[in-house]
């Protein structure tokens, strides 16, 4: 599964996210999702044989949030509207 930051992806719920962040992580890439319609809905996740899972280990949510959050706000589009959404 190729996903990009910007991307915007239609989860098993049926809501579309916006790919915020994107981190590789010990061999792995972990996902910032933010829900297009309700900014408050977000996810983090991670791609397991193609398909995205919700990360639920609270040690590794510890260490990749702050990760994530740094390449989010280093993008671009953030500031150009995209942080509207928050």
């Amino acid at each position: 599964m190729d996903i990009g930051i910007k991307d915007i992806i239609t989860l098993d719920n049926t809501k579309q996210y916006l790919v915020a962040s994107k981190v590789s992580y010990k061999e792995d890439e972990y996902y910032y999702l933010i829900n297009i319609n309700n900014a408050k809905d977000i996810m983090f996740c991670f791609e397991d044989e193609g398909t995205l899972v919700e990360l639920g280990y609270k040690k590794l949510l510890a260490h990749l949030i702050p990760l994530l959050f740094k390449e989010a706000r280093n993008a671009s589009y953030i500031h150009k509207g995209v942080s509207a959404l928050a």
